[in-house]
């Protein structure tokens, strides 16, 4: 396709990359985080210099992204489980999981405690997610 006609020259990088990451060639490696909206694997393809691109091939996004392994920078675009441990007051209220997950996840907080001064997360729970505010459709 012809980008050229007044288009700036982050247009045709843009349209170079969209080709290209939507395009069936070599060098997409499936990574194990999924995606925010259709919870299918993304995939990954070095860039040199420690820059990814990441994408959904079901939803077709694709994002230019700096990490430190396909993991890394997929993370930083998709949903990964944290280790219990590593969860502080600024997460708030979360979701906790247990791997392998064959149960819906709990909602609360460490920091919770129910009436009779128990801790209000399971002790099973060894990893969580942060819960994420949507916008509205009409904000957008």
């Amino acid at each position: 396709m012809n980008y050229s006609k007044g288009a700036s020259e982050l247009d045709k990088c843009a349209h170079r990359i969209h080709d290209y990451a939507t395009g069936e060639v070599e060098g997409w490696r499936e990574v194990a985080v999924v995606c925010p909206h259709c919870g299918k694997n993304l995939e990954t393809s070095y860039c040199e210099d420690r820059v990814y691109l990441v994408r959904c091939q079901c939803c077709k996004t694709i994002s230019i992204v700096a990490g430190d392994s396909p993991k890394d920078a997929a993370s930083k675009i998709g949903i990964v489980a944290i280790p219990a441990e590593d969860w502080h007051e600024d997460y708030g209220d979360c979701l906790w999981w247990h791997f392998p997950i064959e149960e819906p996840p709990y909602l609360g907080s460490p920091i919770s405690f129910d009436r009779y001064g128990n801790e209000t997360v399971p002790k099973w729970c060894t990893h969580f997610t942060p819960i994420y505010i949507p916008t509205e459709e009409n904000e957008l």
